[in-house]
């Protein structure tokens, strides 16, 4: 961390309950929060509010700013905006994200990918049209045009006929409850990007690409030989990255960039990887049976009771590096933060409070764990003993 504390801003992202984490967890740091949808950004600010986050500022206008903040950060995150906004607004997004990122800060860009929906799209796009121009109540306008669309399906329409993809997203979404369809058709629009779009809106602006922001879009070994075979001695990054998006249909990607060539911390900054410490807790199943090419199971049992050194994952180096990177991919395993500052507890059981109650749905409820730097589902069952080993709910 650096010592002044992070700044960081969420640019996306939905009702904006990962920025209050960040801002309960991490009282030192600046944490600025806007979302292109205006329902968002309310609900965003009420949770701010109510949990007394006072650190955290939510920007609250239809419009990204030209500059973020107080310009200067050090992490800006881009979570399902380039991939549903107009061209405009994407263009805006990509210049504020050039003129407020300092030298060596990190960008994370998360999108729905055109090679996992670009099928998709067309239909996705018609039911909203349809919908759109029906005069009647929403409810029925949706109703109308979903059965418009399966009316076309059920005819034999040839983009159904020849896309088991889209028939199958098709079928699944039709099953759906009414309001969950509703929510999945229209809570934002379906305007799917590639990698090679994306690096190139922000290259321009001085950002290089540096990698997958997520240990499960890492490329596996077998994928690394079976590209290294087809691309021979030519291995551009583009190149590399589209080929891999079509072997395994990548129908997400979370890219990492730098923008210049400073690092985010110094080496006298950086801890040695052998001190850091992981824990399943409330995350992890030793049993699940999933896992068993993955980790000894007296590992994961390890890791489900308590934190485990990065250096006592596995005898040799390299093992180590490869449990924890499937473990991570898995999203079972967190890295465990030390020496806790006790406003991050105090912000982490307020705003636990605020988000247990309602309008929040009950899936979407969280217990924040201060040690963790992050949260947990509320439905997580952690003993008191856990509970005192993670700093508490």
């Amino acid at each position: 961390e650096r010592p002044d504390g992070l700044r960081a801003a969420y640019l996306g992202g939905g009702h904006g309950f990962t920025p209050a984490v960040v801002a309960a967890v991490h009282p030192e740091a600046e944490v600025w929060h806007w979302d292109p949808d205006v329902r968002a950004v309310e609900h965003a600010r009420r949770v701010r509010d109510a949990a007394d986050l006072e650190n955290l500022a939510v920007h609250e206008y239809p419009a990204v700013p030209d500059r973020i903040g107080n310009g200067h950060l050090d992490l800006i995150v881009v979570d399902g905006v380039l991939d549903t906004v107009d061209d405009d607004l994407r263009a805006r997004v990509v210049d504020a994200v050039a003129a407020s990122l300092r030298p060596g800060g990190l960008l994370c860009v998360s999108y729905r990918t055109v090679v996992g929906w670009g099928e998709v799209a067309p239909v996705h796009h018609l039911v909203r049209e349809l919908a759109g121009r029906d005069p009647r109540t929403f409810a029925a306008s949706v109703s109308g045009a979903v059965a418009t669309v399966h009316r076309l399906r059920a005819g034999g329409a040839a983009y159904f006929a020849k896309r088991p993809v889209v028939d199958a997203w098709w079928q699944e979404l039709r099953a759906l409850p009414n309001a969950v369809l509703v929510e999945r058709l229209f809570a934002q629009a379906l305007r799917p990007i590639s990698h090679a779009q994306v690096v190139e809106a922000f290259t321009p602006g001085g950002c290089t690409y540096v990698g997958p922001a997520r240990a499960a879009d890492l490329v596996e070994p077998d994928l690394e030989a079976t590209l290294a075979e087809v691309l021979g001695s030519l291995d551009p990054p583009l190149v590399r990255e589209a080929l891999g998006d079509l072997v395994v249909r990548r129908t997400h990607r979370t890219d990492l960039f730098r923008l210049g060539s400073s690092p985010f911390v110094t080496a006298a900054q950086r801890r040695p990887p052998a001190r850091m410490r992981f824990t399943g807790l409330g995350l992890l199943d030793p049993a699940d049976p999933s896992l068993r090419r993955v980790a000894p199971v007296a590992l994961r049992r390890s890791l489900a009771a308590g934190p485990v050194a990065f250096a006592k994952m596995a005898e040799r180096a390299d093992g180590r590096v490869s449990v924890l990177r499937a473990l991570l991919a898995r999203g079972v395993v967190h890295p465990l933060r030390d020496d806790l500052d006790p406003r991050a507890t105090a912000a982490a059981q307020r705003l636990t409070a605020v988000t247990g109650r309602s309008p929040v749905p009950a899936p979407d409820r969280i217990q924040v764990i201060p040690a963790l730097g992050s949260a947990l589902p509320a439905s997580a069952e952690l003993s008191a003993d856990q509970q005192a080993t993670l700093g508490g709910r």
